[in-house]
Formats: C-alpha cells, structure tokens, sequence
C-alpha cells in the first residue's frame, strides 16, 4: 500500500545537512500532526454526519428515510416494517419489468394475398442420364464406360453390404466421373426430349438451361422471364410436352429416385455384365422411364439431392400431369432473434463445373466449353450441401456423388467416394469410406455447421442462415391421367422451328418429323403447371416491451413504491458527496498517521533500549 501510494506523492529531496536526531525528531512532530487532524476530521464526522442524513431525509422524495428519522418507539418499527415490504414491493416488480423487457420479441405477420405470380425455376431432371445410343455411338466413348460399368457392377452386386440398399443406384454412382469425363460426347441434350413449351401461349423453349446435378447427371431448368408477372389462375400456366426421344434407343441407368431402392434393384441378374442392354427382350427399366419435376426460387440451384424439396413429383411417360402451384414471398424486418441476410448482402454460391454442356449465372468470356466456374443464388439447403461436401472431403478423403462440388474444392478433382476406378489400397479401404460417408450424411444440420467454417464467400455464410427476402414454393394439388390420344406432330410446330434455328453446323436430328407418322401417346409427358395462387407475407420483428414503456413502468413503480423520481437521484448524489467530504479526509489522515507512525517505531524501541540501559546499570 505504501509502495502504491509513492507513485502519486512529490519526492522530497534529503537533507544532509541535518543529523539523524533532528530528523527523528521531525518525524515525531509529523505523527502528532497527523493525529490531531486524524482527531479533528473524526470528531467532524462523527458531529455532522447526522446534521447531513437529517437534512437529506427531510428534502428527499423517498418515503421512507423521513419517517424512520423523524419517529421514535413503535412507531419506527411499524415505518420499518412498511419500508421493508414496499421495498420488497419494489424489488419484485422492477424484476418482473427487466426480464419482460428482455424477452423475445413479438411477430407481426401482415399478409397479401391474389397477387400476380411470380413464377418459379422449374427443373426436370431424366431418370437415364444417357440412352445406348448415345454411348454405343462413338467408340471412345463406350470402352471406358462399359469398362467402368462393368467394374462397378462386379463391385455392387457382390457386396452383400448394399445388396439390399440398391446396388443399381451405386452403380449409377460409381460412372458420375465418367459422365463428366465424357459430358461434351453423351448425355440426354433438349431437343431430344422438349418438343413444346407455352407461357400463356407464348412459346418458351428458348429459356430453358441446362443444369448439372450430381444425382440425375444433367438437367434441364426452365427460367421464365419474371417481368411483367402473370396473374394468378388455372387459365395462366406453362404446359410443356415432352417426348422419349429417338426411336429404338435404350435408357441406361435408369432409377426412379421417388421409388424405394429395393424396388430399384430388382433389375439385372447377376450374369448381365455388359451395358449394352438385351434388345430381344424388353427391360424392366424402361415403365420407369420418365423425369422428376422440382420448383424452386429464381436463379437457384439444388445441389443436391432433388428428394429433399417437398416440391417434386415423378412424371411418366404416356401421363397427363396437372399441377396447382401456389407460393409465399416472405420478407423479414427488423429480425434480430432469428439472425437472417438480405440477398444484396449474401455471396452467391460457386460450384465447380464439370458437364461442359451446362450452364448458370455466372457470365464468363471463356468458351462454354472451357469455364469451371458455375455459381447460383444462395440458399440455405445449397449452403448446407457445401458444407456436408466439405467435411466429406475433409473427413473421408474423396467426394460424396450426392451433392456438387465447392469451387474452392476444385484442386482436388473429380475423386468421388464410389469410384471403382482408384488406387488398390482405396479399393480395400472401401467399406471404411462409405461408412464415413454414411456417417456425414446422418448428421443433422446443426452439427454440420458446427464443424465446417468457409474458406471463401462461394462456399456459403457461416451458420448457413436464412434469406430474410425469400420466396417459398408448393405443390397445391396435383392430378395425373393416361394419354388416350396420337397425336399430329403439325402441333409442335415451334419444336421445329427452333430445331432449324440451331443451324446446318449442329449435328442434332430431330427424332420426328412434321410431315411424319403421328406420335403415339405413350411416347408423351403432357405437363401442364397452373398458378392458384401468390401470397406476399412481411414479418416485421418489433419489441414487445419498447424503452419508452419501461421507463415508464418503472417509473411508476418506483414512485408507487419508494418514491423514487429523477429528483431523488440528484438528492444521492448530493448525500454521497456530503458525505465523502466527511469521510475521505478522516480516512486519509488515518492512512497518513498511520504510515509515520510506523516509520518512527524504530526510533522509538531505540529510545526505550536507551531508557532501560542506566536503570539495569
């Protein structure tokens, strides 16, 4: 203490002038200085501290100082006892306002409904990637995916482990590589399936893009045009009409992903190594032949499994399909409690492109051909896939065939988990990975974004947040019939209208033609998507409790209670500070007398070894 108080005292310089017994002497008059202004500022407390409490107790608002100071006897006891309970009173209550203020806040919803729709990205995704023909094409081409299929077929149809979980769909699995290898020279392109497709009879064939997924290869995304929007109603809607595609061509891996994988298995007897498929005798793939359709929010993606969307439906060939569509566009304002970003503010997401047919938002000056780079909106679900590649790679040293892949993970390369084609000691470590790979899979999304920070903003937000603008799409009603009737190929007029646009340099045939046979219904999807209907819904997050009714409530309940007002807080000011000129000299006398005190004990125990010494003589 005394070392601490050094630091703010003035050094006195020595006098060496002076001998040791002046200076003690000079010691000793400094102690009873500091005693009797020790003495002088007790006794000064000690005569006005009660001078101070009285005059604060009878100019105060507080209730209670002024009656326990002015009364005696059971009076003051009865005072005491109404001070304490308005006390306790106003404890509770002052309590019950904090912790109201603090709570969650409330929602308020305001809705709009029947405006004009805003129509979604519509995606469709074949169940075969790629027909015979297409592979047995060209010979490059097909030695090393039957080589590839071969192996795999070997591998998943003699492990008893996924003999019972589909071993065709990890078959399917195993050539995504391959496919992506090869993606300029096969895979189903648009005009081999889209023969028709009208916006309230405006022809749209023009807008659709194609689309990588991990799990159907290569899909084909309609993006309309948002402006202006079209009103809500069944007579407003797309119809789109698809066909099989050339005659005589045969569906390779076919799976039906709405189906479950035991059903999906049963196909292929073990003696059946070879892809090219049996033409005497009609396969089992070919009923489940068809295409899933997915809705989801403009210049969005799903990269990841299509099955995880509540938005979806299978479509089959030889099928009428009617679907009411309705949507929510939720805008969030003020939210603080459940943390959400603007779109302007959110990075988009970045996959690395492997099929060279597809496209995406992103605009590059490369060739189509050449760039790597695809990048979509953001979205919570596309954020999470990211992340669950991330730490599949990460954990498991390989990529999983369910979702795309990060483009900051692109150095890596197309090392998917279920490849057959990799080294030897991969081969053997097999049943470990996919038991790691079951394992990212299996854990919950709390858990993924926990263990995965992003590297860069195209891998997605940390947290993978919500979108505070975001639009919601539903399947209202759907309904679904056999086609009964041939149709004239003179109705699709516009197919071969674009057909003959794309040019005598494009090697693509129409698979019918305008003056040809009538094509027979079971060759058909009729797809036909109508508005029901649109909802605008603003979800402003205000407090329950605002500042201005707390303060106000407490207020109250202070001047109900104690008496208390901004007045009273002046008046404790004032109280602490009469006060503390009363104490704080007395206290800083004591230190002083105190510390010299100390410092002359020496020279005193001197003094009376001195006195002692004639007496013992």
């Amino acid at each position: 203490m005394v070392e601490f108080w050094s630091c703010f005292h003035r050094k006195e310089h020595v006098n060496t002038n002076t001998s040791a017994l002046a200076d003690a002497q000079s010691n000793i008059e400094k102690e009873k200085f500091y005693r009797q202004r020790r003495n002088t500022a007790r006794t000064r407390m000690r005569l006005l501290r009660w001078i101070v409490w009285m005059d604060f107790a009878g100019t105060t608002t507080l209730h209670g100082p002024a009656h326990l100071s002015t009364t005696r006897g059971k009076t003051r006891i009865y005072y005491a006892l109404v001070v304490v309970l308005c006390s306790i009173f106003f404890i509770f209550h002052t309590a019950h306002l904090i912790r109201h203020f603090r709570a969650y806040p409330i929602l308020t919803a305001i809705k709009y409904d029947n405006m004009d729709f805003q129509y979604p990205d519509i995606t469709l995704c074949p169940h075969s990637p790629f027909t015979d023909a297409q592979v047995f094409a060209d010979n490059e081409t097909f030695a090393p995916i039957e080589r590839v299929y071969a192996m795999a077929k070997e591998k998943w149809w003699r492990n008893p482990d996924v003999l019972n979980t589909s071993p065709n769909a990890y078959v399917k699995r195993s050539l995504l590589g391959q496919f992506y290898r090869n993606s300029l020279k096969i895979g189903k392109r648009l005009f081999d399936h889209f023969i028709f497709c009208e916006l309230n009879g405006v022809d749209c064939l023009d807008q659709f893009l194609v689309t990588e997924h991990p799990v159907y290869y290569r899909c084909f995304t309609l993006r309309i045009k948002r402006n202006p929007p079209f009103p809500a109603g069944p007579t407003h809607g797309v119809q789109i009409v698809l066909h099989r595609g050339p005659k005589n061509a045969q569906p390779l891996l076919v799976l039906d992903e709405n189906e479950p994988f035991l059903v999906q298995s049963n196909v292929a007897p073990l003696n059946k190594s070879s892809l090219r498929p049996n033409a005497s005798r009609e396969t089992s793939a070919v009923p489940k032949d068809g295409f899933y359709v997915v809705f989801h929010e403009h210049k969005t993606f799903p990269n990841y499994p299509l099955q995880n969307m509540a938005n979806g439906l299978t479509l089959r060939y030889g099928r009428f399909t009617r679907i009411g569509l309705s949507s929510v566009d939720l805008n969030s304002i003020n939210l603080q409690r459940r943390p959400c970003l603007f779109s302007e503010h959110i990075p988009k997401i970045q996959l690395a492109r492997h099929d060279r047919m597809s496209d995406s938002n992103f605009k590059s000056d490369k060739p189509k051909e050449d760039e790597t780079l695809s990048e979509f909106e953001y979205t919570q679900q596309s954020c999470l896939a990211n992340f669950r590649q991330l730490l599949t790679e990460k954990e498991c040293g390989c990529f999983s065939d369910a979702y795309s892949i990060p483009y900051s993970a692109r150095h890596v390369g197309l090392k998917y988990c279920l490849d057959v084609e990799q080294s030897s000691s991969n081969v053997v470590k097999m049943p470990e990975i996919i038991a790691c790979v079951h394992k990212v899979e299996n854990m919950t999304d709390a858990e993924i974004v926990k263990a995965v920070v992003p590297t860069i903003p195209g891998d997605g937000v940390k947290g993978c947040p919500l979108r505070c603008d975001q639009r919601d799409f539903h399947v209202h009603l759907h309904y679904s019939s056999d086609l009964k009737q041939d149709f004239d190929p003179e109705r699709f007029i516009t197919y071969f209208e674009r057909v003959q646009l794309l040019g005598s340099n494009n090697s693509f045939s129409p698979h019918i033609q305008l003056d040809g046979a009538k094509i027979n219904a079971t060759e058909l999807i009729f797809l036909d998507i109508s508005p029901i209907s649109e909802g605008v819904s603003q979800i402003v997050e205000d407090r329950a409790y605002t500042v201005n009714q707390f303060l106000s409530e407490l207020g109250g309940v202070s001047g109900l209670y104690v008496g208390i007002t901004l007045y009273t807080l002046a008046e404790l000011f004032d109280l602490t500070v009469r006060f503390l000129m009363l104490f704080v000299p007395y206290v800083w006398y004591q230190f002083r007398y105190k510390r010299q005190k100390k410092q002359n004990k020496s020279f005193r125990n001197l003094m009376e070894q001195l006195e002692k010494e004639p007496e013992a003589k």
